[in-house]
């Protein structure tokens, strides 16, 4: 009796008492049509560039996207096994497991701005790589000369590329 009293107040409080089951069915159609948000998809470039072509298809394809989602992953992984104090071999094969990230995410970064023209700026996810590609560049090439003219100690950029645990987060689409 409750849960019967409860439906009734609550249908006639939206209105739908007095609507045919038809009719609820448009007006909760038009709710989810209005409240539905458009999403901007990337165009593909014209015929006459047929290698950007090709990029566009590489990085929008389902395959690229599981590869960058297993480096992202392996990079978690990798990022978990760094302690203090490391031997000296393990410190230099972990600098250079850490450089191929880096190198492999810039690699990324460079196509993806290639394949997909302006919209790779439109889109959160590049954004926020593109920022965490910014602070890796900074850090491995300028980190010096930015300690000799601005105040901001290397620290600062190396905890930036920390950052790239975030990117897991990718996986929540």
């Amino acid at each position: 009796a409750i849960v019967d009293n409860f439906t009734r107040i609550k249908q006639e409080s939206d209105g739908s008492a007095t609507m045919t089951p038809e009719q609820q069915q448009w007006a909760d159609s038009l709710k989810a049509t209005v409240s539905a948000q458009a999403t901007i998809s990337p165009k593909k470039p014209p015929d006459d560039e047929p290698f950007r072509k090709k990029v566009f298809d590489l990085v929008t394809s389902e395959k690229f996207n599981f590869i960058v989602i297993g480096v992202i992953v392996a990079n978690v992984f990798a990022m978990a096994f760094e302690f203090d104090p490391m031997p000296d071999s393990y410190a230099v094969n972990y600098a250079n497991f850490m450089l191929f990230f880096t190198y492999f995410y810039y690699c990324e970064c460079t196509l993806k701005m290639y394949g997909l023209g302006a919209f790779y700026f439109q889109e959160a996810w590049c954004r926020f790589d593109f920022f965490l590609v910014c602070t890796s560049f900074l850090d491995q090439f300028f980190s010096e000369l930015l300690m000799t003219y601005l105040p901001i100690p290397p620290t600062i950029l190396r905890v930036m590329r920390v950052a790239r645990v975030l990117r897991i987060l990718r996986l929540l689409k």
